[in-house]
């Protein structure tokens, strides 16, 4: 079973672009070549190094939230944010999705906080663990179902609006509206 990379494609800023063919990443700079790196030829010991390297690091980019008004990180949503990874990894799941951009914000993050907001958790932590209690019971362990069924809900639908709109930056809309010919 392979876990497949996203589609090659090149950001704006990047001078190469990166694709996995045949289990090798390869990274393509136009103009100039390919850099291959053949996984087979590694010794066992460097592919165990960069799993764990490369491990660390996924877990760790669901962890980039956002800084606050204060300039400071929310640790448990950045907590939350790593936490969902690793059980996404725990999980067994054969497809690896992005966290959302914006960091922090995504539906995994906001059901969590809006349980912490109705007072079915007392914070994050406990928060993830209820969802992922939910999953494995009623929806096989998939816990982007259990957290859709969440917030499918009245009063959980309401929280999150609340928070959406916490976060929202304030626009003056009249303003914006004039600036539209």
């Amino acid at each position: 079973m392979e876990v497949m990379m996203a589609e090659a494609k090149q950001r704006a800023n990047s001078a190469h672009v990166f694709i996995v063919r045949d289990g090798n990443p390869i990274w393509e700079f136009p103009g100039l070549g390919t850099v291959t790196v053949e996984i087979d030829r590694a010794s066992a010991q460097a592919r165990h190094f960069l799993l764990n390297y490369g491990v660390k690091q996924w877990i760790q980019d669901g962890g980039a939230v956002e800084a606050g008004p204060d300039g400071k990180v929310d640790p448990a949503a950045k907590f939350a944010g790593m936490l969902e990874r690793a059980e996404l990894l725990n999980s067994g799941a054969t497809e690896l999705k992005r966290k959302p951009s914006g960091g922090g914000g995504g539906a995994a993050s906001l059901v969590s906080q809006a349980l912490v907001r109705i007072g079915k958790a007392t914070d994050l932590v406990e928060a993830n663990r209820k969802v992922k209690a939910l999953a494995d019971k009623s929806y096989g362990g998939q816990l982007g179902k259990a957290r859709d069924a969440l917030a499918a809900t009245p009063k959980m639908r309401e929280a999150i609006l609340a928070l959406q709109a916490e976060k929202a930056p304030v626009v003056d809309s009249d303003e914006l509206l004039d600036e539209i010919e």
